[in-house]
């Protein structure tokens, strides 16, 4: 039977149900409340919709809006709510839309890398904003944060889950990190989406591991021996082979980093994929292809207008050499060749990549940077790559 004005007013402790969901909760302090059930996407909610009122005599205030409510305005709300639980909307986001304090998720993301940026390292900080406002801004830029749900997610990864699933990986991880913002500034309550309900309703990845084509760490010295740098593109290609630099830390290189009478590249957090300043101890071919190098700009590897060369120019002098391999698969060439000449040496070899080698709690024990180790191992290196140009100037003066 459903609810009257005086029952309601009457009613005693318990859950008072008018029909259609809508119930009138009475707690034991005489408090009273109305709450509606809905049944949505085979899942049971229950919907606070406001406290009991005999009357509400402020009628200019929309019902969605109304805090206290009397039995027919409950009815009234409760009905506007359910048809849009129907029609397959959110009957949460839809009552406080006009309630809460408007915070949508770029908002909030701003707000995230404006009070957290400054403690993250460069490069991650100028990619966070970037990487959301192209890939989840288009699709939830408006979305109020305490309403960002598992179909959310998908919206923003669906297009990107296969095709590009490092790129997913960011931006799914920089979602989360706004999330979590929300809810320490008390600004969203509900958790974090399942993550596992996310990957559900998104299509199967293939999972065949890929890498970065390498050239073999036997051709290597063929490969050096093989070529003079008189370009930048090839004096840049000659430098990243013998550092096992990234191509970007190449291009980034100044001279100000580099001190040829120690034999040092320090290069600085700004162009560090880690964001950690990192030392490189050069081999006497590193120092040699430096000193022959014109010292007339800023950077090492100049473009022709000025500035620093493009990610373009090293690929472009790696092909011409014939090579179908990438750059930066010449980091695994070096690797492969330090695992096998001198596999006692591993977490040198890794440092000497700049990766960071161990978990948080080793690196708090083991503070040392071996550059004591890595600088003799870029020598091997250095050494080894230029074997069979030696071989042949050897061969060349003796026939002379």
């Amino acid at each position: 039977m459903k609810l009257t004005a005086v029952k309601c007013r009457k009613a005693t402790k318990g859950r008072h149900h008018d029909g259609q969901g809508l119930y009138l909760l009475v707690k034991e302090s005489g408090a009273r409340s109305w709450v509606l059930r809905v049944q949505q996407d085979g899942k049971r909610h229950e919907i606070g919709l406001g406290g009991f009122a005999q009357d509400n005599p402020i009628a200019e205030i929309p019902i969605l809006r109304r805090r206290l409510l009397s039995l027919g305005e409950a009815r009234e709300k409760a009905g506007i709510l359910r048809r849009y639980a129907k029609a397959g909307g959110n009957p949460i986001a839809e009552r406080d839309k006009d309630r809460i304090e408007h915070r949508t998720f770029a908002m909030v993301a701003k707000a995230c890398h404006a009070e957290k940026g400054e403690g993250w390292a460069p490069k991650t900080s100028k990619a966070f904003l970037a990487t959301l406002e192209r890939h989840a801004f288009p699709a939830i830029e408006t979305a109020y944060i305490e309403h960002v749900e598992a179909t959310d997610f998908q919206r923003v990864l669906k297009p990107i889950w296969r095709d590009r699933p490092s790129v997913a990986d960011k931006v799914a991880k920089h979602i989360k990190t706004t999330l979590r913002f929300a809810r320490a500034k008390g600004w969203r309550k509900a958790e974090l989406p399942d993550w596992q309900l996310v990957v559900d309703g998104l299509p199967n990845r293939d999972t065949t591991e890929r890498h970065y084509a390498s050239v073999p760490w036997k051709e290597m010295p063929a490969l050096v021996g093989g070529f003079e740098p008189d370009t930048t593109g090839k004096a840049a290609l000659l430098f990243t082979i013998l550092t096992a630099a990234r191509s970007g830390e190449v291009r980034s290189a100044n001279w100000s980093h580099i001190d040829l009478a120690e034999g040092l590249w320090n290069r600085p957090p700004d162009v560090m994929k880690n964001g950690r300043a990192h030392t490189v101890t050069l081999s006497a071919q590193a120092v040699a292809l430096l000193e022959a190098l014109p010292k007339g700009g800023d950077f090492v590897f100049t473009a022709p207008r000025g500035g620093k060369v493009s990610d373009m120019t090293i690929s472009k002098a790696l092909k011409g050499l014939g090579r179908a391999e990438t750059v930066h698969g010449l980091r695994s060439s070096f690797r492969e060749w330090a695992a096998v000449k001198f596999p006692d040496q591993r977490d040198a070899a890794e440092m000497a990549l700049a990766h960071i080698v161990g978990s948080k709690v080793e690196r708090a024990y083991q503070r040392n940077d071996l550059q004591d180790l890595r600088g003799p191992l870029l020598q091997a290196w250095g050494d080894y790559c230029f074997s069979v140009a030696a071989d042949n100037a050897v061969q060349t003066g003796g026939a002379a």
